[in-house]
């Protein structure tokens, strides 16, 4: 009879051959770093589904977990999960244009946006916005630069490619409160989703949200979290852009479940 890790990797094996669709045939400079990315976007994207557990231990164990796969320093701890800034923070904004883009954008998706709503939701005089504002991407991109403007500056940059250094940025990000809410407030606001179904079957299936996701080792969570967000990738997003996987870190992911 298999063992519990045998079982669990049988299973991940499974889920990453239907996950993994489109092989491209230019190698990843570094397979390593590229998966402890693409597993540290599974926690970002299973954040905004709301996929991942409500709990403090499990997130330090995930950001522990995947810092130790890519031999990098592990971040500090965090102190909340993120769900409890969730309302507060991340979308809500004491500032009225931004506030009203992200109720906008969360209640219709970017297609919601044009200057005419987002000043009904501000309460602004739609001429003065029009005034102001040339078009809606005129406006968005302001918006933008405030949200990233939150969380990153020249001291505290953003990385968002799969390196070395962007496992550490992202590291950082994701257990701090502030730089984290920024982050997903820039994929919420340029229009980044989790595929539903994809959410739904992670759910049932995914090793790190069933019970004994504390027994797993190092490899075995962060291949899951990085087949989780394949998975969930819905829209052309950090390692999602081109929609194949390289072919490296392919063989990489499936070396780690053997």
């Amino acid at each position: 009879m298999a063992s519990r890790n045998e079982q669990i990797r049988a299973g991940l094996a499974r889920r990453l051959a239907r996950t993994v669709t489109a092989v491209a045939p230019t190698p990843a400079r570094d397979p390593q770093a590229s998966v402890a990315f693409l597993a540290l976007d599974g926690c970002l994207l299973g954040w905004h589904a709301g996929v991942y557990p409500d709990d403090l231990a499990w997130w330090n164990r995930a950001l522990g977990a995947i810092a130790d796969y890519a031999g990098v320093p592990h971040p500090r701890p965090r102190w909340s999960t993120p769900s409890e800034q969730w309302d507060q923070v991340v979308v809500r904004d004491d500032r009225p244009l931004v506030d009203a883009a992200l109720t906008l954008v969360q209640h219709g998706g970017v297609e919601a946006l044009t200057l005419t709503r987002v000043a009904q939701v501000a309460d602004r005089d739609p001429r003065w916005m029009h005034s102001m504002f040339g078009s809606i991407d005129e406006l968005l991109g302001e918006v933008l630069e405030e949200v990233i403007g939150d969380g990153f500056d020249d001291l505290a940059p953003l990385h968002l490619h799969p390196s070395r250094a962007g496992v550490v940025s992202m590291l950082e990000v994701l257990s701090d409160d502030r730089r984290s809410a920024a982050l997903l407030r820039l994929m919420i606001l340029t229009g980044v989703e989790a595929d539903r179904s994809a959410a739904e079957a992670i759910r049932r299936l995914s090793p790190v949200v069933l019970p004994g996701w504390h027994l797993l080792d190092h490899q075995e969570w962060t291949a899951a979290l990085a087949i989780d967000a394949w998975a969930l990738g819905q829209v052309p997003w950090g390692p999602h852009a081109t929609g194949m996987m390289d072919s490296t870190v392919l063989d990489e992911l499936q070396a780690m479940i053997r």
